[in-house]
């Protein structure tokens, strides 16, 4: 039994680790907040619960726009949409305090699992600044997942305590807490399993002890009822969500998790080295000197917590077990849907939970590879937080652009359509579409949204010159997108009141039909 004076010590860690985490996501992406932007997705939930009415008026807009599969994020964009209105800097910070309460409580977990603070603190804090998330951290739609992984890691440390010494409230508030999770959003669903994995590996090779082989079966099926009831309530309350998810064209496993692996680890590990190279041209060595300064102070951290590990805790088998067990369950709800997960701009949000396995899996091969000296595992954990800050601060810079620019054409398309008569529709060309794999204006909803919030004019419509819009001597048609369900009917509009805007050349054409001469056109910029 610790002593009083351990005890305090003990808090006094948790609180400082808790303030060290906070601190790494602060200096990961905090700088990104004056600059933060809205991207695709964001104007929907901001049309929605941003507007007049308050917190009700947007709950009704959200569950009426067809929100009701997760009713978590029904309430969570409700309430942000109401604080924080058209201001992208809170909800930016909002959601880098909920990554920085999600990296804690990925530690609580880690050192009970592991029995070991060092370890379970480096594995925290890589997570948090893991590069293959970016979007997690600057998109402001993914909030909601973030609120989701909180929740759920919330369960697997109750239940991780039921499994070990009982009691029925532990049982059924781990089971509350994962049935929260799970309605704010799916990501999480597996990981009891990786909870289970763990759990059975961890005394090294003995198996758990017999209460918790008692519990295990019972506690697994439990969450497996409570999956199939949110399955249940997601095909009763919006059938057409899963339509969309299974109507995609299909991809096979390997491809969802052969793109996963390589996200979290070897790419990731190329893009800091790529990122630094670039730091290091556009920058000088300020940003690569303060990255390391930030990496030496992680490393000292953990040496202090090194210094008081137990020698038999927190082996390099249980953390690969760890990071293996996380894998599987992150990447398993993306296979249905057929997504492919990518280190760059937006798809990087698919890599969410799976950053939390590509950093428990490099601090295993660093207790792999330096087995006895602890303050070289320490240095070493340093030196990677040191690289993954290089990735983090120069995609953050690349997200912060295409807000800049996004911003940009908005405003120049805005001033040309507060003119146009009522009813009108306004083709935005000529306008990067992407930067670095950020959307900009790649939608044409997306688009219509922002410009209707920009002119005040609900009567507008808008389009975006894509590969999916096509100029006909009858009119337009743009075909459904990859958002949309299988087999959706294209739109078809008249040139009656249509017209082109150029954002490269900042000129407005009236359309009577196909565009002459210039050709029309979207890019990407790097």
């Amino acid at each position: 039994m610790a002593s009083p004076a351990q005890g305090k010590r003990s808090a006094r860690e948790l609180v400082g680790i808790a303030a060290l985490l906070l601190a790494a996501e602060a200096v990961g992406f905090a700088f990104v907040v004056p600059r933060a932007g809205f991207y695709l997705d964001d104007w929907i939930f901001l049309d929605l619960t941003a507007g007049p009415g308050g917190l009700l008026a947007g709950m009704r807009g959200m569950l009426a726009a067809g929100y009701a599969a997760r009713p978590g994020a029904i309430l969570h964009f409700a309430v942000l949409g109401a604080l924080g209105g058209f201001s992208p800097g809170f909800y930016l910070a909002v959601g880098l305090a909920l990554k920085a309460l999600e990296g804690f409580l990925l530690f609580l977990l880690l050192e009970r699992l592991w029995r070991g603070r060092a370890p379970a603190l480096a594995a925290a804090a890589l997570a948090v600044l893991h590069p293959a998330r970016a979007a997690t951290h600057f998109w402001y739609c993914n909030s909601n997942q973030g609120v989701a992984s909180c929740l759920v890691l919330g369960s697997l440390l109750v239940h991780e305590a039921w499994l070990r010494r009982g009691g029925t409230a532990r049982l059924l508030g781990s089971l509350a807490l994962y049935l929260a999770g799970a309605l704010f959003y799916e990501s999480g669903a597996l990981l009891p399993l990786a909870l289970a994995a763990v759990v059975v590996l961890r005394r090294r090779g003995t198996g758990p002890r017999p209460e918790e082989a008692r519990r295990l079966p019972l506690g697994l099926a439990l969450y497996g009822a409570c999956l199939l009831a949110v399955l249940a309530w997601i095909w009763s309350a919006a059938p057409g969500s899963l339509e969309v998810k299974l109507g995609r064209a299909p991809i096979s496993p390997l491809g969802t998790y052969g793109a996963g692996f390589a996200s979290i680890l070897w790419r990731s590990l190329w893009l800091c080295w790529r990122s630094a190279e670039l730091l290091w041209e556009t920058t000088g060595p300020g940003p690569l000197a303060a990255a390391a300064a930030a990496g030496a102070a992680l490393a000292g951290s953990l040496g202090r917590l090194e210094a008081h590990r137990p020698a038999a805790s927190g082996s390099a088998a249980l953390a690969a077990v760890t990071a293996a067990a996380i894998f599987i369950a992150a990447y398993g709800p993306l296979v249905a849907g057929g997504y492919r997960p990518d280190v760059f701009g937006a798809l990087s949000r698919f890599n969410a939970i799976g950053a939390w396995a590509g950093a428990i899996l490099l601090v295993a091969l660093v207790e792999l590879a330096v087995r006895r000296r602890a303050g070289l595992r320490a240095t070493s954990w340093g030196f990677l937080a040191a690289a993954f800050l290089c990735a983090d601060w120069y995609a953050g810079a690349r997200w912060a652009e295409a807000a800049e620019l996004q911003r940009d054409v908005l405003a120049k398309a805005a001033a040309r359509a507060r003119g146009l008569a009522r009813g009108a529709t306004l083709i935005l060309s000529d306008a990067p579409g992407w930067v670095g794999g950020v959307p900009l204006f790649t939608e044409s909803w997306a688009f219509e949204l922002a410009l209707r919030r920009a002119t005040g004019r609900r009567d507008l419509s808008a389009r975006v010159v894509s590969g999916r819009l096509a100029f006909e001597k009858e009119g337009i048609v743009e075909r459904a997108g990859a958002a949309q369900p299988r087999g959706t009917p294209p739109v078809r509009a008249s040139y009656r009141d249509t017209y082109l805007y150029r954002y490269g050349s900042d000129s407005l054409e009236r359309l009577e039909g196909p565009p002459r001469g210039r050709s029309v056109s979207y890019s990407w910029r790097e």
